[in-house]
């Protein structure tokens, strides 16, 4: 009889292995020498609000300082940094808040904001 601790061991890796082979972890199986492996790793991102002129651009990033250079060359005026949300999930935390201010969206992921709006985003640092 195993263990909890054992089974999630010697079976979590396995289980990992077939939903990711891609993603690496750290541990040996029987037989195995200790050099990585692959394993399940959960996505990472941060769904951002920044602010040129008038207008919101809700967007969403695994890397937040690139993105943020790549759109300062892009852009005429200056962009001003609102709120950054933690995320495992920022694909469908991009799309609640681009739903949520759908009756506001000027074009693309531009949005016409209130400054409620704006609370209500700044309220949330991790969804």
């Amino acid at each position: 009889m195993w263990s909890f601790t054992e089974f999630i061991e010697s079976w979590g890796r396995i289980y990992c292995r077939l939903c990711n082979p891609e993603a690496e972890v750290h541990g040996t199986n029987e037989g195995d020498d200790a050099s990585p492996q692959k394993a399940y790793s959960v996505p990472h991102g941060i769904v951002y609000l920044l602010k040129m002129g008038l207008h919101y651009k809700i967007g969403k990033t695994k890397d937040f300082e690139k993105r943020l250079d790549q759109i300062r060359l892009l852009l005429p005026e200056p962009v001003e940094v609102i709120h950054k949300i933690e995320t495992d999930d920022p694909d469908g935390i991009e799309v609640y808040w681009h739903n949520r201010f759908s009756g506001k969206r000027k074009k693309g992921e531009w949005f016409s904001l209130s400054d409620e709006d704006v609370a209500v985003f700044k309220s949330r640092s991790a969804m």
